[in-house]
């Protein structure tokens, strides 16, 4: 199976972001998958689709996304609202009621996808009731190979200004993760960079974000004194194969495309 994969588009239908245009950026994103990536199965969104959780933001999105030449599986970040998302974004059935989560099975592959939004935080979250969820799918197959998206890392990656923001329960998450050998890999947006790394014997991968790019921890910053760094910004091709992942990562546009100058 083969996936491509993005994430924090930051939609807004009007205005910008750090100078960035989140309608151009998309539409480029949009464009070079299109072009290059056709034969994926599904386009994965890891969470903030929207910047600004309004019903217009939302509309507008996922008018855009039906350009893509395969159906788009979006999931929630800190940034989106579960009752708007749900009204506009399409999303597969037998989906978690009440929450953004849902599992696909295709070609001998298993995406699994959560939804760790806190409502009113920047921080992710997975209460009993997801994790229970999560804890049912792996009951129901314990073989497929799988693959995790979520939009909070699960665990610190080494970056003061981005680490409070991770996933609450990262452990607990890890523990039920690393417990099954059919996981393979865990993905995850939210930080704005990439990000490779093994955890318990794990692989997790973090991609640069459709939007912007955040800093590098040093020298210190934070979100007063932010601005982003002229990097473009990136997608991920993701591969199953018998087992066996890749990711792929390839800029979709130069980094000053979108972009006002400073």
């Amino acid at each position: 199976m083969k996936l491509v994969w993005l994430t924090d588009l930051h939609f807004k239908s009007s205005g910008k972001q750090h100078r960035h245009d989140a309608r151009l950026r998309l539409t480029a994103a949009i464009n070079y998958v299109n072009q290059h990536h056709a034969d994926a199965a599904f386009c994965v969104i890891s969470g903030d689709i929207a910047d600004v959780p309004t019903e217009e933001n939302y509309a507008d999105v996922a008018a855009r996304l039906q350009a893509l030449r395969m159906p788009f599986l979006p999931l929630t970040g800190n940034h989106d609202a579960r009752e708007a998302f749900a009204a506009h974004l399409p999303l597969p059935e037998g989906r978690q009621p009440e929450f953004i989560q849902y599992a696909i099975s295709q070609n001998g592959a298993r995406i699994v996808c959560l939804d760790t939004l806190a409502v009113g935080d920047d921080a992710g979250s997975l209460c009993n009731a997801r994790l229970g969820w999560l804890d049912d799918q792996f009951t129901q197959d314990s073989t497929t190979p799988t693959l995790v998206f979520l939009h909070h890392p699960p665990m610190e990656l080494g970056h003061p200004t981005l680490d409070p923001s991770r996933l609450v329960q990262g452990d607990a998450l890890l523990a039920r993760l690393t417990a099954q050998p059919c996981v393979k890999q865990i993905f995850f947006g939210h930080v704005h960079m990439n990000a490779d790394g093994v955890v318990n014997g794990l692989p997790y991968a973090a991609l640069k974000a459709v939007i912007f790019q955040a800093m590098p921890a040093s020298p210190a910053w934070n979100w007063d004194s932010f601005n982003p760094p002229e990097e473009a910004p990136e997608v991920g091709v993701i591969r199953v194969e018998n087992g066996r992942v890749s990711l792929k990562r390839e800029a979709f546009c130069d980094a000053a495309d979108g972009v006002d100058p400073a």
